[in-house]
Order: C-alpha cells, then sequence, then structure tokens
C-alpha cells in the first residue's frame, strides 16, 4: 500500500491551517505522480497507489471540510472521487486476476482451463475500465485539475 509521503518541515507549532495546505498540497504532488504509470497499465501498484492516495486526499478534505468554501470544496471532491470510482473496478480485477494466476499454478494440468478462460474474461474486461479510466484521467487532467487544485487549497488556507 501506498505510504504517505513525508511532509517537509511541519510544525506543530504552526497553525492548522498551514500545515493542512502543506499536506494537501505535497499529497496531490504524490497522488499524481503516479499518473503516467498508472495510464501506461504495466503496473498495477501504480494504480492502487494512485487510488491509495485519492482516498487519502479526498479524507483529509473531508475531515477538515469546515475550512472551504462550500460550492468549490463539493467541486473538488466530486473530481477526486470520479478517479476513485474509476480505479475501483480495475483494482478489484487486478487482485481477483493475482489470485486466479496463484490457483491456475498449484492446480493439476487438467483442471486449469476453466480458471485461464475466467482469467481472460476478466482481461477483457479490466481493458473496458482502463479506457474508461484513461479518459477520466485525461479529461481531469487537461481541465486543469491540478491548477484548480491548488488554487482552491491555497484561496482557502491563507
Amino acid at each position: 500500500m501506498a505510504r504517505p509521503s513525508q511532509i517537509a518541515s511541519l510544525d506543530l507549532n504552526e497553525p492548522l491551517k498551514v500545515s493542512l495546505r502543506r499536506t494537501l498540497l505535497e499529497w496531490t504532488e504524490e497522488m499524481l505522480s503516479y499518473e503516467s504509470e498508472t495510464i501506461k497499465g504495466t503496473d498495477p501498484e501504480a494504480l492502487h497507489n494512485m487510488r491509495v492516495s485519492a482516498r487519502r486526499l479526498r479524507a483529509i478534505l473531508k475531515i477538515h471540510r469546515e475550512f472551504f468554501p462550500k460550492k468549490l470544496f463539493r467541486r473538488q471532491v466530486q473530481e477526486i472521487e470520479k478517479l476513485i470510482d474509476t480505479f475501483g473496478p480495475i483494482r478489484e480485477i487486478d487482485v481477483c486476476q493475482e489470485e486466479l494466476k496463484r490457483l491456475i499454478k498449484e492446480l493439476p494440468t487438467n483442471d486449469r482451463i476453466a480458471l485461464q478462460w475466467l482469467l481472460a474474461q476478466q482481461q477483457t474486461i479490466r481493458e473496458t475500465h482502463r479506457r474508461t479510466m484513461k479518459a477520466e484521467i485525461r479529461k481531469i487532467m487537461r481541465s486543469g485539475f491540478k491548477q484548480r487544485f491548488e488554487d482552491f487549497v491555497w484561496r482557502s488556507l491563507r
């Protein structure tokens, strides 16, 4: 699982808004650092790490929602949730495929056929979900998500 990055120079004596701003900006960078590998699709852990990072970002936003204007808060959370929603089915298939591959290795040759067929079917479904996910990531990033999110954080947490 993706561990949250250490927040550089967090000071327990500084105002909460300053620490929260620093944390949100750093965790956004962390989430986005997995974007290219997630789009490539060669490493299931990249998708998992981006999903975990997005969920962590959403959680800290929701915990501290009182610092943010309602309308802007809702928009930012909705964008993050769109990403999370597109990651979920792919991650579930990745976990299932991992287990199927393990089972296939343990079974006698005659018993492997059904699981290999199921694995192939899941791969087809996974690719359909991946197309949706890639389109959603590109749409959100092209719309200026990063800059809009940073502006939202800076304006809200002065």
